[in-house]
This record gives C-alpha cells, structure tokens and sequence, in this order.
C-alpha cells in the first residue's frame, strides 16, 4: 500500500493502518497486480496499491 510513492505499511506489526489514509482526498488508484517487488521492495510480493492524492 502506497500513498503518493511512500510506503503505508508499518514496520513493527507488517501491516497497514488503514485509519491514516486520506480517503476523501484521493485522485487516482493504482493497482498494480503480480510480484512487484524488483520495484516496490519485498514487501509487494502479491502486488501494491497504489493512492494518489489530488494537488492541493
């Protein structure tokens, strides 16, 4: 999970604190499907997701 390129997941509990993202001002969803980690690290072994918030 990505938020405008930075990563979302936590670093002591591996997961996402879905609580923190900016829902209400999202522009685009990206979803990128297949083993994405050459890319996005190894974390994105099943695929990433992708938030782009608008321009403020």
């Amino acid at each position: 999970m990505l938020v405008d390129e930075m990563r979302m997941i936590s670093a002591d509990a591996a997961d996402i604190k879905w609580n923190y993202l900016p829902l209400e001002n999202l522009e685009q969803v990206e979803v990128i499907k297949g083993a994405a980690s050459a890319l996005f690290g190894s974390s994105a072994m099943n695929g990433v997701i992708n938030m782009r918030t608008a321009y403020a």
